[in-house]
């Protein structure tokens, strides 16, 4: 059975955007500027690191606040649902932030489904 691989690549803005107007509601302070990088943990820690246009100015988060982040801003602020039963990992490349979505299991469960109501198999897009 096949497997979906999806990666949403998110420019600085998008990151800027989405950390300012979801991290409040995590309860995480974040500032007001513009985010000018994003840095893998150098340890190997599942952390990011946001530096913004003030110079020292940094804020440390999990990858999984930075996910949460992300797709809140993608679901709330652009009308893009993602799939909750997916896998979600976040990897920092080249200036930007990739969200990689898979999910096998949920695109062979959805298939079976579908296969077993009738003969016409429509798959979403």
């Amino acid at each position: 059975m096949p497997s979906e691989l999806r990666i949403l690549r998110f420019r600085l803005d998008e990151v800027t955007n989405a950390v300012r107007n979801v991290a409040p509601r995590m309860d995480m302070s974040v500032p007001e500027q513009a985010v000018t990088g994003v840095h893998a943990a150098p340890d190997g820690t599942p952390k990011v690191m946001l530096r913004y246009e003030e110079p020292g100015k940094a804020v440390v988060m999990t990858n999984a606040q930075l996910a949460a982040c992300l797709i809140a801003y993608c679901d709330q602020f652009l009308d893009m649902p993602l799939c909750r039963e997916a896998k979600k990992a976040i990897e920092v490349a080249r200036g930007n932030v990739d969200l990689r979505i898979s999910h096998a299991d949920a695109v062979r469960a959805q298939t079976e489904m579908r296969t077993q109501k009738s003969e016409t198999v429509y798959l979403q897009s």
